[in-house]
């Protein structure tokens, strides 16, 4: 249970305080994702 809230406490700290940090990893996954579609064809 600790655990789980720890955790739920953290991803509410990090989305709620760096509100930045989730466009960028958000453009860091779209990218990657290019990068393996590119590679495939």
């Amino acid at each position: 249970m600790k655990l789980g809230l720890a955790a739920a406490d953290l991803d509410g700290t990090l989305l709620g305080g760096t509100s930045g940090a989730i466009e960028t990893v958000a453009r860091a996954r779209i990218g990657a994702r290019r990068r393996l579609f590119s590679r495939d064809r």
